[in-house]
């Protein structure tokens, strides 16, 4: 955890917790009707472009939870083969087989756009999802969505031509970045 910066304790107040909070679907959903006790341990932290949050198969030590960034999920062949199977924004969680007490990444979590995300330990997450009926509820949710497009992915790069998947990919990015100008390189338009 030495490689997070943290730049505030989200434990603070409970405005900073709200309004910060609200920047991130899963959050805000988790926040209506209850306290701030819940969220004890959560900080935010400033995410740069290309960073590698963990690797394929190995073990996953925090789960973030994005305001400003969009993180790619990535998988890898033997055959040193790649392709991005998902992204995750605002509307989501990274991390989140912790929730079904699975500490192992599916793929390699990269950050796509760099910006801010609410993080916690994969412990204190595991804790929270699988100790409270309603977080379990929400993260449940959101996992049978990301799995639903996780398929639509595998169907477009399938079926689709490589300007409709660009197409595709960009109003994503554009959903989840929130404005009409983002840099980023050609590598994720593989």
């Amino acid at each position: 955890m030495a490689d997070v910066v943290r730049v505030k304790e989200f434990v603070a107040r409970e405005p900073d917790i709200r309004d910060s909070a609200q920047r991130n679907s899963i959050l805000r959903r988790l926040i209506e009707g209850h306290g701030r006790r819940r969220f004890a341990g959560f900080s935010i932290t400033s995410l740069a472009a290309g960073r590698t949050l963990w690797r394929q198969n190995a073990t996953i030590q925090n789960v973030y939870f994005p305001l400003t960034s969009v993180i790619s999920i990535i998988v890898s062949t033997s055959a040193g083969e790649v392709m991005e199977i998902g992204t995750v924004g605002n509307e989501g969680v990274v991390g989140v087989p912790i929730s079904i007490d699975v500490d192992r990444a599916i793929g390699r979590a990269v950050v796509q756009f760099p910006g801010e995300a609410i993080v916690t330990s994969a412990a204190r997450f595991r804790d929270l999802a699988i100790g409270d009926p309603a977080v379990a509820l929400i993260i449940n949710r959101y996992t049978y969505v990301f799995v639903r497009l996780v398929v639509q992915t595998g169907l477009c790069n399938r079926f689709h031509s490589a300007d409709e998947r660009c197409a595709r990919w960009l109003l994503g990015a554009h959903d989840r970045v929130g404005t009409d100008e983002f840099a980023f390189t050609q590598d994720f338009l593989h």
